[in-house]
């Protein structure tokens, strides 16, 4: 707001007027002098050369009739200066304009009231500040940040930033899967410590602060644990990283997969390697079976050949001979078990055909005829 004072003689009130002229004259911007009544007084250097005109060009003209063409004053909603002076204060207003109705500009109209010794509007200093870089620029950093929501929420990865208290401020759609909260209900009544069992986010914050784990600031792909709005707790993969202004830490933001299918199929894996390595040690056992069987199956033999030669030479009556024949079943009963744990060793290839299971079951029943082994169960045919 300036002041305008018609004190003193004509003299001094002529070098005021020119001393404040050359102030006007020297604004970097483009300005213009306006009576109340919207007619142009003066207007200075830069206003003249930004619109290619001369000052006789244009005072004596009102604004309206100057920028618009126009025999009307602009609508009050449009135009500042009413509010101007009605309260005798600055306004300022941001107006798109065209340049030989092709290239367009934005200018920042800036009122500001000269008050005589009364305190009224005496004269309105309209200054003209062109913003259209800036608004270019906001149209580009409008377009980035679309661009990122767009691809924040394409994220297949659940997507979660919060400031240093833990509110929450991006949540992607992914995330609110994941958690089970919308957006909304998570900045509204949790914090992103919550998100995790009592005293995890602290020692995530602890290691993120720590140069030792992928650089200050920063945490690299790791597993930690998530709990959703039902308190069920998910196993995750965490990428997280502190956001710095400077030296100062204004927020965090982290980067989660769901790891519970992964970790199901690696158990599926284990379980298959574990009944691969069973089947390896069977396969081994059979092959030390044959290998068994082949070396007792040769003393068998001996036994039974002599065995039977000695029974052919004593009487029934003898009381060897009982005995004998009894040694001689065993020796039998062995052969048995010996050609049944061939059997089992053989390889052969998968093939179908009509087998007696009654025959199968004996065959494997003899392999625990000693049922001693087996002190508290029962078998029962």
């Amino acid at each position: 707001m300036i002041g305008f004072s018609m004190a003193g003689g004509a003299d001094e009130i002529a070098a005021e007027f020119d001393w404040k002229s050359k102030v006007f004259d020297s604004l970097s911007l483009p300005a213009l002098i306006l009576k109340p009544n919207r007619v142009v007084l003066d207007a200075n250097k830069a206003f003249l050369k930004k619109f290619g005109v001369s000052r006789d060009k244009i005072v004596g003209q009102t604004c309206h009739e100057f920028f618009y063409q126009s025999e009307e004053p602009c609508p009050y909603k449009t135009c500042p200066l009413p509010k101007v002076l009605a309260e005798k204060a600055g306004q300022t207003i941001l107006r798109r304009v065209k340049i030989h109705g092709k290239k367009e500009m934005w200018e920042d109209r800036i009122f500001s009231p000269i008050l005589d010794d009364a305190g009224e509007v005496r004269y309105i200093i309209e200054k003209i500040r062109d913003v259209t870089h800036i608004k270019k620029l906001e149209r580009e950093l409008s377009g980035v940040k679309v661009f990122m929501e767009k691809f924040v929420q394409s994220s297949m990865s659940a997507i979660i930033a919060a400031d240093m208290h833990g509110k929450i401020l991006i949540m992607n759609q992914a995330a609110e899967k994941l958690t089970g909260y919308s957006f909304q209900e998570a900045r509204s009544n949790i914090t992103v410590r919550e998100l995790y069992p009592p005293g995890q986010a602290q020692a995530i914050m602890k290691i993120l602060r720590h140069e030792r784990f992928g650089g200050k600031g920063k945490l690299p792909c790791s597993q930690t644990t998530l709990v959703n709005a039902k308190g069920e707790e998910i196993p995750v993969e965490l990428s997280a990283a502190i956001i710095y202004e400077g030296d100062k830490e204004v927020a965090t933001m982290g980067i989660f997969n769901d790891i519970r299918g992964k970790l199901a199929q690696e158990e599926r894996m284990k379980e298959v390697l574990v009944r691969a390595a069973q089947a390896e040690k069977m396969a081994s056992l059979g092959q030390l079976a044959a290998g068994v069987a082949h070396e007792i199956n040769n003393p068998l033999t001996g036994i039974l050949l002599y065995g039977g030669l000695l029974l052919e030479d004593l009487r029934s009556a003898d009381p060897k001979y009982q005995e004998l024949q009894s040694i001689i079943e065993d020796a039998n009963q062995c052969r048995n078990i010996v050609k049944s744990l061939l059997a089992y060793s053989r390889q052969t290839s998968a093939n179908k055909e009509t087998i007696d299971l009654n025959y199968l079951v004996e065959q494997s029943l003899s392999l625990i005829r000693d049922q001693s082994l087996f002190i508290n169960i029962e078998v029962v045919k």
